[in-house]
């Protein structure tokens, strides 16, 4: 694999973000890696494709977003004992990643980052046990 990442297997991989920008980059550099990748504007959808897709091994999501921002996924992700979340915030945003690691985050991938963060910060979910 380029760039000396380790490969692995296709993952099923949830992206939410209002910003459709990012949304796109993330989705096309995860899904360069292999991996499947569902889409969700907010919170709020993220819980819908979640209930229709039992097998998604990681999400990634904003904080910042309409309807059901971040924190209320993360929320309702810990009541369902969903997948691991690893979030997205800007540099500097120390109570929200405080507040977030209590919710139970797995990782935090600050902005701006490259391919390569994300793709580390994702891998070791991705991976098959």
């Amino acid at each position: 694999m380029p760039d000396g990442l380790p490969e692995t297997p296709s993952a099923s991989v949830l992206v939410v973000d209002d910003n459709q920008a990012m949304q796109q980059l993330m989705s096309y550099v995860l899904r360069g890696a292999g991996h499947h990748v569902l889409t969700a504007r907010n919170g709020l959808e993220a819980l819908d494709l979640l209930s229709n897709h039992p097998g998604l091994r990681l999400i990634i999501t904003d904080l910042d977003m309409p309807i059901l921002d971040g924190f209320g996924l993360l929320r309702q992700l810990r009541l369902r004992r969903g997948p691991p979340v690893l979030i997205i915030t800007a540099r500097g945003q120390k109570t929200n990643v405080e507040q977030a690691l209590e919710l139970g985050v797995a990782g935090v991938l600050e902005k701006p980052f490259s391919r390569r963060e994300l793709l580390l910060a994702a891998t070791p979910f991705l991976s098959v046990p």
